[in-house]
């Protein structure tokens, strides 16, 4: 008689990272790339609306389309924190496709080239700006042409299209409100179609969403489990990174980009004024993506569920104390970051510690917790 073959059981680990995974996927980056791309559709709407309209009788429409960029940018900011697959880029993450810098390129920016554009009177066709370099498109791009409705520019002093009067000239017409419109309205279309691009390679039925959550069977793209939460966690290293260095730390003069005691001009969102509703959204997206939820009540499977069944609770109560410190922080903070790295650079670095506190935490004791990989950007990072 055959003896009976033992029955394996699967890892509870595993079985809770799978789930995980698949919490993210459902409850937390679909919702988000649907809302971004329902807003990113209502902003060309609006820019479309305002293109149309004649210079002179357009201030409703206008502003009709600010309110829309603002409503799209802080979605967007929640998406920023995809930066994985479609929105990944493919040297950090797998199956990456790099559409973020796309939609997005900040920090990396050049706004003189669009006025450079402007006065070449480059058509800003849909063929244009799917081979343009990212900095020539995109929401930085948008918020620039919505937000400056002055005859300046964004080009140095010495740049040809000052020193030749190329630009002067321009200004001095109705032709450069025309060719701005224009160029918006190139760019909202962009913008939209991008996102669009990105939301349907994610929620499709066999797409990346479907692939990341059953990461670790048979013919996965990711060998493991942990090897798709290793993606998500680089995806959440933008707190790190661009939340507490870009965002915060430069215009506070804590990092090597400052060399003065403060430089607000690298805040971000230096048109629209949405710096710090930015890190709102930011820091939210970071609380959903660890706990699988937006809402602070869920049970949903997450992050926090995997330091539980590590038995390191307290660090789970730790990082979501710090966490919600810094989101309480900064929904109280008074000023955008450019003000504030002007007028009240203490209370700039204090929002910025409160980030630190939470990051900290992050980088350490959660990353050899859970055996976490560490992305190539926040290899060698103490601070």
């Amino acid at each position: 008689m055959l003896a009976a073959c033992p029955v394996v059981k699967p890892d509870p680990g595993a079985v809770l990272q799978r789930n995980a995974l698949k919490t993210f996927d459902l409850e937390v980056a679909r919702p988000t790339l649907e809302q971004a791309v329902a807003a990113l559709t209502a902003l060309r709407e609006a820019v479309q609306g305002w293109a149309a309209t004649p210079d002179g009788q357009d201030a409703a429409q206008l502003a009709t389309a600010r309110a829309r960029f603002e409503a799209a940018f802080l979605v967007w900011q929640r998406a920023e924190l995809l930066q994985l697959g479609p929105l990944g880029a493919a040297t950090r993450v797998t199956a990456g496709e790099g559409l973020r810098d796309e939609i997005y390129s900040w920090p990396t920016t050049n706004l003189c080239r669009v006025d450079a554009a402007l006065v070449a009177n480059t058509a800003p066709d849909d063929a244009w700006f799917e081979t343009a370099l990212a900095t020539s498109k995109g929401l930085v791009v948008l918020e620039e042409l919505l937000f400056n409705q002055t005859a300046s520019n964004s080009c140095p002093a010495n740049a040809t299209i000052n020193t030749d009067g190329s630009w002067a000239a321009l200004a001095a017409t109705r032709a450069l409100a025309e060719r701005r419109k224009a160029w918006a309205l190139g760019a909202a279309r962009h913008v939209e179609r991008t996102a669009g691009r990105a939301r349907d390679a994610w929620i499709v039925e066999g797409g990346f969403g479907d692939k990341l959550a059953e990461a670790g069977s048979l013919g996965s793209a990711w060998r493991t489990p942990k090897d798709g939460l290793d993606d998500v966690y680089a995806g959440l290293f933008y707190v790190d990174r661009a939340v507490k260095d870009f965002k915060l730390g430069g215009p506070a003069g804590l990092t090597m980009a400052c060399l003065a005691p403060s430089c607000p001009e690298l805040a971000e969102s230096p048109r629209a004024g949405l710096s710090t509703k930015a890190l709102v959204e930011n820091l939210v997206m970071t609380r959903a993506m660890l706990t699988g939820s937006f809402d602070p009540s869920s049970s949903a499977t997450g992050f926090d569920d995997l330091l539980e069944e590590r038995g390191a609770g307290a660090l789970e109560s730790d990082m979501l104390a710090a966490l919600d410190a810094a989101i309480g922080a900064t929904r109280a903070a008074p000023r955008t970051v450019q003000d504030a790295a002007t007028a009240d650079l203490n209370g700039l670095r204090a929002l910025h510690a409160s980030v630190k506190a939470f990051s900290d935490l992050f980088k350490s004791q959660f990353v050899t917790t859970l055996s976490l990989k560490v992305p190539k950007e926040g290899a060698g990072d103490n601070d």
